[in-house]
C-alpha cells in the first residue's frame, strides 16, 4: 500500500488492481454510456473498444480496442481515440 500511495501522491498515478468476474449475467461488454447512443463498449477487466461495422462482412460488428491518448491531470483521466 505504501507504494500506491507514493505513486498517487507523486505522480498522480492510480494503479490499476485486476478484478474477478463480478458480471454475473454473462454479458462480455457492457455500454460505457448505456443512457446514450454510442459506439463506446467496456469489458469486465475495464478494456474500452469502438464498435463498428466489418469491413470484411457489412452484416457482422467488430470490437475494435481504443488507442491510449494520454492523461489529463487536472481531470484525473486517462483519454483514448477509436
Amino acid at each position: 500500500e505504501g507504494n500506491n500511495r507514493e505513486l498517487y501522491d507523486g505522480y498522480g498515478i492510480t494503479p490499476i488492481i485486476d478484478i474477478r468476474q463480478d458480471w454475473k449475467d454473462g454479458e462480455e461488454t457492457r455500454a460505457l454510456y448505456p443512457d446514450r447512443v454510442d459506439n463506446i463498449v467496456t469489458d469486465e477487466r475495464g478494456s474500452v473498444f469502438c464498435v463498428r461495422q466489418s469491413s470484411r462482412d457489412a452484416h457482422q460488428m467488430e470490437m475494435i480496442p481504443m488507442a491510449f491518448y494520454g492523461f489529463e491531470r487536472d481531470r484525473k483521466t486517462l483519454k483514448y481515440r477509436c
